[in-house]
């Protein structure tokens, strides 16, 4: 992982370690170059997830699962502040039913 560029915070660092190799790869093949650009200018498949709070999301797939990760940027660097699958998320907000959930 490149530890000028992108960091796993706590809270997403155990989710992170269970990650196949190749979607670890993806996720900082696509956010290394991004940690010196404006968000704004970042690609269409992250977006600002809670404005006030700075957080964005990227979705990544394992194994025909949709993965969210948040992340936030700070002094140049992006940090990854969790990883949870997007049908949890959805069960969450009340946009899904836990009986619809796999």
């Amino acid at each position: 992982m490149g530890p000028d560029k992108v960091s796993v915070e706590d809270p997403a660092w155990i989710g992170w370690n269970m990650l196949p190799d190749h979607v670890k790869t993806d996720i900082l093949t696509t956010l290394e170059p991004l940690a010196d650009v404006s968000p704004e200018q970042w690609p269409s498949r992250i977006r600002l997830w809670r404005p006030k709070e700075d957080l964005y999301v990227m979705p990544a797939w394992v194994q025909g699962d949709e993965l969210y990760v948040f992340l936030r940027t700070k002094e140049g660097r992006i940090h990854i502040e969790g990883l949870h699958l997007r049908e949890k998320i959805e069960v969450l907000r009340g946009e899904k039913k836990v009986a619809e959930a796999k």
